[in-house]
């Protein structure tokens, strides 16, 4: 059992806007990835650029490095603070947005590093759960599960 807090939402009617790629592999250490928040109670959505950083400067966020990626800016002058949590982390494959990780938790607001669910090591559980089938990395829409 994973120790990363994990949701999925089911929509009651079906979306006409485009899906993101799931992530397959995890991301190399230097990838240059942007995270999008809301960062607290602001109306506006922002968006920081930052790398994949070894999990090593995440210790301190009691990383599990089969399970979670580090990522952020080593000067923080782009970061996530409270707010973003659950926000997306994704990167530029093959010309293509792909959707890496979600944050999971970070040290301080502003802060050099935070820890994001890793989608490549969650994705058998995000495709079993959302009834995602076949070599298609996107999730094609569908209603939700009635009770």
């Amino acid at each position: 059992m994973t120790r990363t807090p994990q949701a999925l939402v089911y929509l009651d009617e079906p979306s006409n806007l485009e899906t993101v790629a799931l992530a397959r592999d995890r991301p190399k250490v230097g990838t240059d990835a942007t995270m999008i928040g809301w960062e607290g109670d602001d109306e506006i959505l922002l968006q920081g650029s930052f790398d994949i950083l070894n999990p090593i400067v995440c210790e301190d966020q009691d990383i599990d490095a089969k399970l979670e990626l580090c990522s952020g800016r080593l000067d923080a002058r782009q970061h996530t603070c409270a707010g973003d949590s659950g926000g997306p982390l994704f990167a530029k494959k093959n010309g293509e947005y792909e959707q890496l990780g979600l944050l999971n938790r970070g040290p301080w607001c502003p802060g050099t590093h935070d820890v994001y669910a890793s989608v490549a090591d969650h994705l058998s559980w995000i495709r079993k759960e959302a009834g995602i089938s076949g070599s298609n990395p996107r999730p094609s829409p569908r209603p939700a599960p009635r009770p």
